[in-house]
Formats: C-alpha cells, structure tokens, sequence
C-alpha cells in the first residue's frame, strides 16, 4: 500500500461502502461497491484511489486482472490508499 490515510478525509464515500475512484479528490466517476463479490469492469479501469469506509475487518480491493486476478491492492475498513500511477485496474470487490 501507498499513503494510506484515513477513510473518514474522503466525506464523498458513503458510510459502509468501498469507493473506487480516478481522482484522489473523489472528481469524476466513482465504483461504489457493497460486497465481497468480485466485480470486472468495463470503460472503467482508471482508478487511483481506494476509500472503504467499511468496519475495519472487512478489506475492499481492486485487480489488475478479470475476477480479481493479477496484481491486487487492498485496504482495511476505515481507510484509504492512493495506488502507483498508470496501474490498469480491471475488477473490484468491497
């Protein structure tokens, strides 16, 4: 993990929820995600920023690959990470 901070310095992530997001100021379109369950994504793979706002047993991640494959990044409820810059992310899950 990269800078990890606080969920809390994200007020524009929902409580209870995991937000993927290409701008680290939450501009621009946001993955809102609730679930373990892995999500792929389509015309979206430009995140930079995780924020989960979930309890703190309960990690959100993003995968470079389909079906969270490949590289994954992953942060503990109640905080956030900025991930490397030009990472190519293709699944989520909360």
């Amino acid at each position: 993990m990269v800078g990890a901070a606080p969920a809390s310095a994200a007020p524009w992530c929902a409580v209870g929820a995991a937000c993927f997001c290409a701008n680290p100021d939450g501009s621009g379109q946001v993955i809102v995600v609730r679930d373990e369950v892995w999500q792929d994504l389509t015309g979206f793979q430009s995140v930079r920023v995780i924020v989960n706002d979930q309890v703190p047993d309960d990690d959100a991640c993003a995968a470079t690959g389909v079906g969270g494959t490949g590289q994954q990044f992953c942060v503990p409820g109640g905080s956030s990470v900025l991930l490397p810059a030009g990472v190519a992310i293709r699944s989520v899950r909360g």
